[in-house]
């Protein structure tokens, strides 16, 4: 039966502990404000009456505003910044397998050839000049932008873990994010041929 078994909530001293029937569920009370102005938040805790024989303690929620995060922040580890260190770890993951196969098993063990930068851009007809050359221009081009990326979302969250404000963190990963484009343009246009040209 229901009320034979016992009432377990939170870190108990004992494996089985029976519940008396005169005993009433515990009062649980979770304080948690939030302020419409700012980003500031109370201590959220947990708190019971302790069981008459001691065998149970209180469980307590962390402060997070004490521990340099925000309760709303973190549910962007959820959000779009979790969805894109995600899938940019899936891509690279492709990326680097495909590579290595291509490298390794197509290029020295089948086609028996040196793989180097004339056959990263698909010489002597370019990437543009074959139409299954072309394929490698977003291949690449994603490759450089998402391991930036993947990065800037990793360093946001050790920042935040080092008590780094949310409006410092994320205009750091942007500005890696944004490196990261620049790098993959200044890549790709190399890999096609084109050349800044001083004048």
């Amino acid at each position: 039966m229901a009320e034979d078994r016992p009432w377990l909530f939170g870190a108990c001293d004992s494996g089985h502990i029976s519940r008396p029937a005169h005993r009433q569920p515990f009062d649980r009370n979770l304080e948690h404000r939030i302020s419409q102005g700012g980003h500031e938040h109370s201590a959220a805790h947990l708190s019971r009456e302790p069981h008459p024989n001691g065998a149970c303690r209180p469980v307590s929620i962390p402060d997070y505003r004490r521990h340099g995060v925000a309760l709303e922040e973190n549910s962007d580890s959820h959000g779009f910044i979790g969805s894109l260190q995600t899938a940019s770890g899936a891509y690279l993951a492709a990326f680097v397998t495909s590579h290595l196969m291509a490298v390794f098993v197509l290029g020295r063990w089948a086609m028996q050839i040196d793989t180097n930068w004339d056959f990263a851009t698909g010489a002597p007809t370019g990437l543009m000049g074959d139409p299954w050359n072309v394929r490698l221009v977003p291949h690449y081009s994603l490759a450089v932008f998402l391991l930036f990326s993947h990065l800037a979302c990793g360093l946001r969250a050790v920042l935040l873990s080092h008590h780094v404000a949310e409006k410092g963190a994320k205009g750091i990963a942007r500005t890696v994010i944004a490196l990261g484009g620049i790098a993959a343009l200044v890549i790709i246009s190399a890999m096609l041929g084109l050349h800044a040209v001083a004048r």
